[in-house]
């Protein structure tokens, strides 16, 4: 291959490219090197010079790891790593391969390639990131079916165990009057009571596990009632409006919009301390628009940024199945959370 050749091709290439001779002086070099180090470093270079006119740029400590590694090279061994580099606040990664020259068995200098792998490195990042959020995220939702099995265990023992126990005592007191005693139909009366206070807590678990009014009316009733119950339960004053041309919706979409305006309302009621709360419910031609409003003290930033808080990692992975956008956006003056789906 021609010198002009040889020039070619290292020019016409992404990498970084240079060669040493055995005194550590530059023997060709592509512009990549040169635009590089009179960029970050205010050198520039030409053949002749040291790599030390480079190395001395650097902190003692780096300076001695870059000589380590020429030398391993230059006594016969192929060196290559990757590092980081933090340039102007930036963080790039480089990968290196250090190559001896090797002339009638004698290494008479070294060929070094960089190649610029930031993009590949920010990918693997995510990718990881994305690994641990899934396991992050099994554990969440482990540990909240776990806790919903042992809030469901604890409504079963002390709501639906006391009332069902009362019942069989009022019958068996009941059991030994006589048909003519004036107490019994009294008692009678009792025990109807007891029996429709436990249909009444038997249909509030099973509201919880999975709200009927979802399956038979659709999700805007449902969010409807869902407002208003939680208007019930937490006395904070809310306003709702349904702008909407239709009640049911596909079972995906239904259930994604309902869970996460359950999810919303209840992280306002734990952690808020909102006195208004406005839920908006926007249909157009293409588009379902489920807006939840609070004036609290909002969401604080590392947790509103943190992929692993598990209640808003919740809220965007249903986002995701349905192909949902979802937006967080919180203030000191209050949280809105938006998803929207197509329909």
């Amino acid at each position: 291959v021609s010198e002009s050749n040889l020039k070619a091709i290292i020019e016409n290439t992404d990498a970084t490219i240079y060669s040493l001779d055995r005194d550590f002086r530059y023997i060709t070099f592509n512009r990549q090197l040169q635009n590089a180090l009179k960029e970050v470093y205010g050198l520039d270079i030409k053949k002749g010079d040291h790599v030390y006119s480079f190395l001395k740029k650097l902190d003692p400590e780096e300076a001695l790891s870059w000589e380590k590694v020429y030398s391993k090279a230059l006594s016969g061994e192929i060196v290559k790593f990757e590092k980081e580099f933090n340039i102007g606040g930036f963080h790039n990664y480089t990968s290196f391969s250090i190559h001896p020259i090797w002339e009638n068995n004698n290494v008479i200098g070294l060929s070094c390639f960089a190649t610029d792998i930031t993009k590949e490195k920010i990918l693997e990042k995510k990718i990881i990131d994305s690994e641990a959020q899934i396991r992050n995220f099994a554990k969440h939702l482990n540990r909240t079916k776990e806790e919903e099995n042992a809030h469901i265990a604890r409504e079963l023992h002390d709501e639906l165990g006391q009332q069902l126990a009362g019942i069989k005592m009022g019958i068996a007191s009941i059991k030994k009057l006589s048909n003519t005693d004036v107490t019994r139909e009294e008692r009678m009366t009792a025990i109807i009571k007891d029996v429709d206070n436990t249909i009444h807590s038997l249909r509030k678990i099973a509201t919880e596990l999975r709200p009927g009014i979802l399956d038979t009316l659709g999700l805007i009733p449902s969010i409807e009632w869902m407002v208003n119950e939680f208007e019930k339960k937490t006395v904070i004053k809310c306003h709702t409006t349904l702008n909407v041309k239709q009640q049911k919706f596909e079972k995906d979409i239904s259930i994604c919009f309902f869970r996460i305006c359950q999810e919303s309302l209840t992280n306002i009621s734990k952690h808020a301390q909102a006195k208004k709360v406005t839920v908006k419910v926007d249909q157009n031609e293409n588009e379902l628009i489920l807006s939840i409003s609070d004036n609290g003290k909002g969401i604080a930033d590392e947790k509103l940024d943190n992929p692993f808080s598990m209640g808003l990692l919740g809220m965007r992975e249903r986002a995701k199945i349905i192909g949902a956008q979802l937006t967080i956006d919180s203030r000191s003056s209050g949280t809105t959370v938006q998803l929207i789906a197509k329909i």
